[in-house]
């Protein structure tokens, strides 16, 4: 018996398609070759970015957290009704 996806579960897999995969790493490429190429807009870029990546990374810390916890949930859940039986 399969269950059901869960909402976060549906969020979480539309931030992890393939689709979400290419735009990370046409951002990353982006930095790069700005880097690259102008390595004297480093600073300033960054200076003007750090607020937004800050952002960014507790967003992700915070969605691997419920990815995670409703990982564990699932565990749990099958390890109980095996005990039940």
């Amino acid at each position: 018996m399969k269950k059901e996806e869960t909402n976060a579960s549906k969020i979480a897999n539309s931030y992890v398609s393939p689709t979400w995969e290419v735009t990370n790493t046409f951002v990353v490429g982006l930095v790069i070759a700005i880097c690259s190429l102008f390595p004297g807009a480093v600073f300033p870029i960054g200076e003007a970015l750090i607020v937004p990546a800050s952002l960014i990374l507790v967003l992700l810390c915070i969605m691997s957290a419920f990815l995670v916890f409703s990982h564990s949930v699932d565990k749990n859940e099958n390890f109980s009704k095996r005990g039940r039986l």
